[in-house]
Order: C-alpha cells, then structure tokens, then sequence
C-alpha cells in the first residue's frame, strides 16, 4: 500500500469531474493510496467555493466540466487567491501533456482513461515536489504492505 503524507499528515485533494464513473474511480484510487478526498464537485464554479473551504493540498481537475466555466478557467480564478497545484485530467488529445504556464501555478496534466495508478502517483509527486514547501519532504510518499 501507498501512504502519501506531507509534514506527517494525509494529503488533501478536492476532486473536480463531472463524470459519475470517472470520479468515483479517482475517489477510490486517491482514498487507495491513503490522500483523503475532503470534496468531490462536478463544475468549475463548485470547485472554487470548495477550494475556498477546504484549501486542498491538491486539485485533481478535469479541463471541460458542467457549468459555465472549464476547469482550466476555474483554475486561474482559484490560483488568484490561493497557490494550489491543480493535475487537470482530460480525455482530449488536444491537450499536451504540458504545457507552458503563463499563469504561474503548478499543473500537469493526464489524459483520460488513466491506466495506471503508478503514473498518478508520479505525477502527484512530481508535482508536489514542485511547491517550495514540500520540496524538502524526504517523507511524501511511503509504500507499506499493511
């Protein structure tokens, strides 16, 4: 089992998919490797009030959600106020796997269906690894067999 602590604590992530399916099975692998979902939203306009809330660690955001605004827009409004890394899921091949970033927050992004959870982990490493105050963190991650 994977165990993903910063500073001696679970992982907070505000998940943010409009898809039943897609959501539950990110609900139930981020909860696998011991990160605590605090809120699962499906529109850009709920994961703004969410991460207002809850401050996440991290956002797990797909790009086109319900709503009126895409995730990517829901981003940068969040990322006015609050500095929190976003993984932007899309099933879109138009995305690239990273792109540059004008607006100066932490993003990766993954393309959809995931089809392993070990790439989701590096990503969520890598890009927590990024932010200064976790950059020290010689104990992100532990992999237990509990």
């Amino acid at each position: 089992m994977v165990t993903a602590v910063i500073q001696g604590r679970q992982i907070q992530v505000l998940l943010v998919e409009d898809d039943y399916i897609t959501s539950s099975a990110f609900k139930i692998m981020i909860n696998s490797m011991n990160m605590h979902v605090v809120k699962s939203v499906s529109s850009g306009e709920a994961s703004i009030i969410a991460s207002a809330e809850s401050k996440p660690d991290l956002i797990v955001m797909d790009i086109i959600l319900e709503g009126k605004i895409t995730g990517i827009e829901a981003a940068r409004i969040i990322n006015q106020n609050l500095s929190i890394p976003i993984i932007f899921l899309t099933g879109s091949r138009l995305y690239p796997s990273k792109t540059s970033n004008k607006d100066n927050y932490p993003f990766e992004i993954i393309q959809k269906p995931l089809t392993s959870e070990k790439h989701f982990l590096k990503v969520v490493k890598k890009i927590l690894r990024d932010i200064p105050v976790f950059s020290n963190e010689t104990d992100l991650f532990h992999i237990s067999s509990t």
